[in-house]
């Protein structure tokens, strides 16, 4: 059986904010959002290990692979901008958004 522990934890107001946007978002407790927390930054420091390890070889293949991909992200765009007409933006912008959630990250400069 597993055993839990309880850590008491301070987080600043900046801190505070992102965990309560977990929250009311994707309905995380505290608990929940550190522990993914944990496990991204584990990932992250196994990932790095990883290419540190790695002969280039497997790096350059990863590369390739990303490029692969990035490729096909482009031309799934470049397909919905020939499809949908510019002069009616709203079809246009929530396709590209459904296909592309990272140009959500843009939305900070337009509002």
């Amino acid at each position: 059986m597993t055993e839990w522990h309880t850590i008491p934890a301070k987080f600043s107001s900046e801190e505070k904010k992102i965990l309560d946007i977990l929250r009311d978002v994707y309905g995380l407790n505290y608990n929940q959002s550190i522990k993914a927390g944990i496990e991204f930054l584990a990932r992250f420091l196994a990932i790095g290990e990883y290419y540190v390890m790695a002969d280039s070889d497997i790096i350059k293949k990863i590369n390739r692979s990303g490029k692969k991909h990035m490729k096909h992200l482009d031309e799934d765009v470049k397909k919905i901008l020939k499809k949908y007409d510019r002069d009616t933006p709203m079809p246009l912008v929530l396709n590209l958004l459904l296909r592309e959630p990272r140009f959500l990250s843009f939305a900070k400069y337009i509002f």
